[in-house]
């Protein structure tokens, strides 16, 4: 313990607390309020588009913004109950199978893949993602995936501002799930570095393409799940430091420093919601650790009580990812 908390202040002192990927861009569906059959999303961070590649059969799988499947953490078994949106791909109702199990389509994740006319090759492309002073950019993100991984799966691409290029196609996720007729997939956690030209590059895009060719006679019909996509994030591996007592690094701030105990961690709801708050003392004890944040886009704090001094605090997501971290300083 002693060695521990000797370690956080030398981390300190060289401005490199918590040294890790810091997320500067993240999509969870925040905005999405819809139950079910929505096939646009505008959020936060601006409009999704969707691309047909090539021709599409008359009754093509189609992407869902929608709670129908819901945008779950890793670990967690595929389900339709709540309000937490994923993006994924399901059937619609013009589909040759839906009157089996899904006639009005948008089911979850959940595609007809069985006769010609449900051929789709078709991406999710993300908006515009500013990646300038970024470099050693990692994209991560939660999926759900099944499908025969010849003729029906998904891929990952990236956009560097003239061309895409396909950079990962995402393995099959763990069958494990209890459901009926087939198990609903468990949602599960990747993460791929994006190529050199990403980095402070100020165009780039993201985009999850879903590709089913209706030809594997082993796989037909309704097949659940099929490809749903939730807590995209891109980090920088380059530690940022905390050299400045401007605590904060664009993401996250802290307002006002130096202050009496009593201050503000603000940032965009979308972030904030479900993260945790630790704040630590130079001798490395924690001395104030807050989850659920709910307020829209900032929390008060009041470490009134704790004596003067220099204090380290971070912002965690709920699936892991460190989006803020800084330096404050208390005076009385």
């Amino acid at each position: 313990m002693i060695m521990k908390k000797l370690s956080l202040i030398i981390m300190l002192l060289c401005g490199t607390w918590f040294a890790k990927a810091q997320v500067f861009w993240f999509e969870n569906w925040t905005s999405c309020s819809c139950d079910s059959l929505c096939t646009s999303y505008t959020g936060p961070n601006g409009a999704w588009a969707i691309t047909n590649i090539g021709t599409q059969g008359a009754a093509a799988n189609v992407w869902y913004f929608s709670y129908k499947e819901q945008g779950l953490g890793r670990n967690a078994c595929g389900s339709a109950i709540g309000t937490r949106a994923s993006a994924h791909v399901g059937n619609v109702s013009a589909s040759p199978n839906a009157a089996l199990l899904c006639p009005y389509g948008d089911c979850g994740a959940l595609n007809d893949d069985a006769p010609s006319t449900t051929f789709t090759k078709t991406r999710l492309e993300s908006p515009v993602i500013n990646c300038t002073g970024k470099s050693h950019i990692t994209l991560s993100f939660n999926y759900i995936l099944k499908g025969d991984t010849a003729h029906d799966y998904a891929t990952v691409w990236y956009f560097n501002g003239t061309a895409w290029t396909q950079i990962n196609k995402p393995a099959q996720t763990p069958p494990i799930c209890p459901g009926f007729p087939v198990s609903p997939g468990l949602w599960t956690y990747d993460t791929i570095s994006l190529p050199s030209s990403a980095d402070n590059n100020p165009n780039v895009k993201i985009g999850f393409l879903w590709y089913n060719d209706t030809s594997a006679t082993a796989d037909n019909n309704l097949d659940y799940p099929s490809f749903a996509i939730d807590s995209i994030a891109l980090s920088s591996s380059v530690p940022m430091g905390i050299s400045s007592m401007n605590a904060g690094n664009g993401v996250v701030s802290l307002y006002p420093n130096p202050n009496n105990g009593v201050f503000q961690i603000a940032g965009s709801q979308q972030l904030l919601a479900n993260s945790q708050i630790e704040i630590y003392n130079m001798l490395g004890e924690k001395v104030y650790s807050h989850y659920q944040i709910t307020t829209p886009s900032e929390y008060q704090i009041d470490l009134s009580s704790q004596p003067a001094g220099i204090y380290l605090f971070r912002v965690i997501t709920e699936t892991g990812y460190l989006i803020g971290e800084g330096k404050f300083e208390i005076i009385h």
